[in-house]
């Protein structure tokens, strides 16, 4: 997920939090109208490149930290 928050912070012209709390809102949005499958996959392809951040943007189904 750092990736991406970087790469939205640089093609965005935003702060690394900025980015963060963008690359977040976007998630959430995500989870909420997508199947489950494909947001699964989602958080799945973000947790390969990066740990999630502890308590932030968790699914009800995913395990406690």
């Amino acid at each position: 997920m750092d990736q991406l928050i970087a790469l939205v912070a640089r093609r965005a012209g935003l702060t690394p939090a900025q980015a963060h709390a963008a690359v977040l809102a976007v998630l959430d949005f995500l989870t909420a109208g997508l199947p489950s499958p494909v947001v699964g996959r989602i958080h799945e392809l973000l947790r390969s490149t990066a740990p999630p951040v502890p308590g932030q943007n968790r699914r009800k189904d995913d395990p406690a930290p």
